[in-house]
């Protein structure tokens, strides 16, 4: 296998990766605000705390509201780590790499780019927003689906699978990151009388809530998400 090919299949593999994470991300924490009682402390900037990406966004936004940080973060096609950005590398690098992955491949990722890109404007509004994001998970589970059940595991697909667990394990720490650091601040005393609410949105966020409560048969405590998403 010639090493530019390895490349652009763990590119792909990365990038669809980041564009399932950053759509979870946001609709999970769509999510948390509803569970939360009114008047406690969690806006929308940990969102860009999370991505690394709070000067990117002031460059370009003075205000960090929803409205332009779901903006920046789902549809700025001109930010590297946005989902669009993100989704459009996936499919640059799935179009050089059509002779090594099944047939329907390029199908799913092409087609979950131009439902994108025809629908970058919806991400305003909460109720389309919501619409979008559900469309595009439903798209990357279907080509890691397709992937698993029509590739051989080979060298190629191993390398699919390197390029997809390294970035979900770089989401899964930037992640625990922030929740610990929102928790131990001073700041956040309301917060942490919630913390259960928060730990079960990031149980969510990494898609793993049900694993957990397979795994550990108790009720959602912070050491125990840790030990879970970590070590399990």
């Amino acid at each position: 296998m010639l090493s530019r090919s390895a490349e652009r299949l763990y590119w792909l593999a990365r990038y669809l990766e980041r564009t399932e994470n950053i759509a979870r991300l946001v609709s999970v924490h769509m999510n948390l605000l509803m569970d939360l009682p009114m008047g406690v402390e969690m806006g929308w900037r940990q969102l860009i705390l999370i991505n690394a990406s709070e000067q990117a966004f002031h460059e370009k936004n003075n205000v960090a509201n929803e409205r332009n940080i779901t903006r920046f973060l789902l549809a700025d096609a001109s930010y590297p780590g946005s989902l669009f950005s993100s989704l459009t590398a996936a499919r640059e690098n799935i179009r050089t790499s059509r002779e090594i992955l099944p047939d329907k491949a390029w199908e799913q990722v092409n087609e979950m780019y131009l439902y994108a890109k025809n629908n970058l404007d919806t991400v305003a509004n909460r109720r389309q927003r919501v619409l979008f994001l559900n469309e595009i998970l439903k798209g990357c589970q279907r080509f890691t689906g397709l992937l698993s059940g029509y590739m051989s595991h080979n060298a190629p697909y191993r390398f699919i699978r390197l390029g997809r667990n390294i970035e979900r394990a770089d989401m899964t720490s930037r992640i625990l990151d922030l929740a610990s650091l929102l928790l131990s601040e001073s700041r956040s005393e309301e917060l942490r009388q919630y913390e259960t609410i928060l730990w079960m949105n990031i149980l969510k966020a990494l898609h793993a809530l049900l694993m957990y409560r397979q795994q550990m048969h108790s009720r959602v405590k912070g050491d125990d998400v840790l030990n879970f998403l970590l070590l399990d």
